[in-house]
């Protein structure tokens, strides 16, 4: 068995945990998994052996989960994993670019440009202006067909909030 390592993370992202990573059977037979943790500040769902970490939005502190797994015999093993939850945003951590100084994977966050600057349409997302490498200023890229235009200047940066759906595989804003 290995030990689990500490995890830190915002309210608003997931954990996920291999826990066949960790624990293993002497004999080689399969193992059961359960978790016991503080209902107040998260929920484990575990599906084999993987286990999803969801922290409440409204959750941040120091908080402990404990990885029981059992085999066919019986035979358990524990594992104790301290986390450290901190307030997060529901809209992730997104980029804000500025003359292409950024380059974070932003597959699954909203990125906003303000300064005109010219850049790559990351895979997966679609450019408001629907032409590649246009002036983006003052627009959001999203993964969605839907026009969304961005308020505001420079100094005030007022963003309008359109509308999310649950049934997308991309991001939209």
């Amino acid at each position: 068995m290995k030990n689990i390592p500490d995890d830190y993370f915002d309210s608003w992202s997931k954990s996920r945990v291999n826990l066949s990573n960790y624990f293993a059977d002497p004999q080689g037979g399969s193992l059961a998994f359960i978790a016991s943790y503080d209902p107040d500040a998260l929920a484990v769902n575990i599906n084999g052996s993987m286990a999803e970490i969801v922290p409440y939005h409204d959750y941040s502190g120091n908080t402990t989960l404990v990885f029981y797994a059992a085999n066919d015999k019986r035979q358990t093993a524990s594992n104790v994993v301290s986390l450290e939850i901190v307030p997060g945003s529901e809209w992730g951590n997104g980029l804000a670019a500025s003359n292409g100084a950024e380059s974070n994977d932003i597959s699954s966050y909203l990125l906003l440009l303000w300064d005109g600057a010219q850049g790559e349409i990351p895979a997966g997302w679609e450019c408001v202006s629907c032409t590649a490498n246009a002036q983006l200023n003052n627009r959001y890229l999203y993964g969605s067909d839907t026009y969304v235009e961005a308020g505001g200047g420079s100094s005030t940066h007022t963003h309008t909030f359109g509308a999310y759906s649950s049934g997308t595989v991309s991001p939209v804003a």
